[in-house]
């Protein structure tokens, strides 16, 4: 049995220019910023529910 598709399907990835701008009401959050700052991490693990910023405070520590 083959499980290749006959036709193969291409998909780009959209570039990725720089990161992404604040949102609209956007509060930065320097004390969190600070300590995910403070020391260098190969790796890091935020956790919180699903709208509360976690992309947005990682977004603000890249810039």
């Amino acid at each position: 049995m083959n499980a290749l598709a006959p036709h193969s399907l291409i998909v780009a990835a959209p570039v990725c220019s720089g990161v992404q701008r604040p949102p609209p009401g956007h509060i930065v959050r320097r004390t969190v910023q600070q300590r995910l700052l403070a020391q260098p991490c190969r790796l890091r693990l935020l956790v919180g529910p699903a709208g509360f910023g976690k992309s947005v405070l990682l977004a603000d520590c890249a810039r």
